[in-house]
């Protein structure tokens, strides 16, 4: 584990590839959207991927005293992106897991809290496959434009 912190933890971690599992989320159905394809609007929560994806983490999430509540996935083509944002309102953890990238991959940028003003600290993020991502939610992030189609 790498600890990256701010005025609030970053965890990293490295996961085991699952050749099914792998395979289970390409073939996820994911709608396109302007900036990604995610499965995030999906009409009914899916409890089989949280399911699927809680076996994975469940460790890494009961070391952090945090349980899986929502699960979505996001594809990003070339040019794609996801613009500055955060997750609740201090509440829940967030987290990323790159499955699959390249060293073309985009990379994920996070500021400390108070951004945009209090410019103290950004962390860029490089895509590596099977990185797992644990952060608080209130962490403004966002995604750089992609150069691939594999992220």
């Amino acid at each position: 584990m790498i600890d990256h912190s701010f005025n609030i933890k970053i965890l990293e971690y490295s996961l085991p590839y699952d050749k099914n599992f792998f395979k289970y989320i390409k073939e996820y159905p994911l709608k396109s959207f302007e900036h990604n394809n995610n499965s995030y609007f999906n009409e009914k929560e899916d409890s089989e991927l949280n399911e699927k994806v809680n076996g994975y983490i469940k460790s890494i999430a009961d070391q952090n005293n945090c349980v899986l509540v929502k699960t979505w996935i996001q594809q990003y083509n070339e040019g794609q992106f996801h613009d500055i944002h955060t997750h609740g309102n201090g509440e829940f953890y967030s987290f990323i897991w790159y499955l699959d990238c390249t060293e073309k991959s985009s990379f994920t940028v996070f500021y400390n809290q108070g951004y945009p003003y209090i410019l103290t600290h950004k962390f860029f993020s490089k895509p590596e496959k099977n990185k797992f991502i644990l952060f608080d939610g209130t962490l403004p992030h966002f995604v750089l434009p992609n150069k691939d189609n594999t992220r």
